[in-house]
């Protein structure tokens, strides 16, 4: 295939749960990062074989557009957890 941008997919982006684009074009673009944000209940995307599985950060950069993703390129993903830092309460004596 040589597809090298997302595109006419919209009426997909709230039914699709898997996309598979292997060895393809796509490139790390602002309009594909941002077109991946529209896919709301996509679980799992492939895109192994592309330009843009090649930069770093590559899997940090498509779970920010796609939180709810649960598999990239064939690997589950952990979702990151928020750290917090506990700290006693200050003492008002």
């Amino acid at each position: 295939n040589k597809i090298a941008e997302f595109s006419h997919l919209d009426h997909l982006s709230g039914v699709m749960k898997e996309l598979w684009l292997n060895w393809n074009k796509l490139e790390d673009t602002a309009s594909n990062r941002d077109y991946l944000a529209k896919f709301k209940i996509l679980e799992t995307l492939y895109l192994a074989d592309n330009p843009v599985s090649n930069v770093d950060d590559y899997q940090q950069m498509i779970m920010e557009r796609v939180p709810h993703l649960k598999q990239l390129d064939g690997n589950m993903l952990r979702k990151a957890r928020s750290s917090t830092i506990s700290r006693p309460p200050e003492s008002t004596q």
